[in-house]
């Protein structure tokens, strides 16, 4: 009977063995034990500086947090007086200078246009007020115009004409009220540093934020 000689015999053989038996591997060496070192001990002290480092920790979250949200806060204050429209855009680029920490004045137009009236109507600025802040007094002063005061109404592109003040506003919007007003201030140098604009929606909206404003009537009235 013939046998086929096989190559490498048992696990210890190598690849291109010669069908001899090999020795098995060497023994592993001993073992090493590593102790883990015990751990510290926290003493009082040592832990009564982690409460006040954690604690720091936290006020400092926390003051963050408050710092984001009060610029949040501000920014959407500052973005919801902006200019938006085109009108009181192009009437800013007319106002004075503001001075750094002097008298500043503003104009205040109160124009009769209702929530369901559109942006680019005609309107009348039934209300025209100059606001005066004095920081070194601490003292607001206000001027109220009637509306049917006669001046020169002074509009940019029109020649200007004798008539009432709140016609400059229907003549060509707040541009037109704060060249008219400013005409008007030129003799006394009373200058024109911001301006503001309210219509009837914005009124009701202050009055919503002030919580409503009270009236003493004195006497009923039937409105018909």
């Amino acid at each position: 009977m013939r046998t086929t000689l096989k190559r490498g015999i048992g696990r210890g053989a190598s690849t291109n063995g010669n069908g001899r038996g090999v020795l098995p591997p060497a023994a592993l060496t001993p073992m090493a034990r590593y102790r883990q070192p015990p751990p510290r001990r926290r003493t009082g002290l040592r832990l009564v500086g982690q409460i006040v480092l954690w604690a720091l920790v936290a006020l400092l979250m926390i003051a963050s947090a408050l710092a984001g949200g009060a610029y949040l806060f501000l920014h959407e204050q500052v973005d919801a007086i902006q200019a938006k429209t085109k009108d009181v855009i192009e009437a800013r680029e007319r106002l004075n200078a503001v001075p750094p920490e002097g008298t500043a004045v503003a104009l205040v137009i109160g124009y009769d246009r209702r929530e369901d009236e559109p942006r680019n109507g005609s309107y009348r600025s039934d209300t025209v007020m100059l606001l005066r802040a004095d920081p070194r007094q601490e003292a607001l002063s206000m001027l109220s115009f009637p509306r049917d005061l006669q001046v020169e109404v002074t509009c940019p592109g029109h020649t200007p004409y004798i008539g009432k003040i709140n016609e400059a506003y229907s003549l060509c919007g707040a541009k037109g009220a704060v060249a008219t007003v400013q005409k008007l201030l030129k003799p006394q140098g009373v200058p024109i540093n911001y301006l503001i604009t309210v219509n009837f929606s914005g009124f009701k909206e202050i009055v919503d934020r002030l919580g409503g404003v009270w009236i003493d009537v004195d006497r009923r009235y039937l409105n018909t």
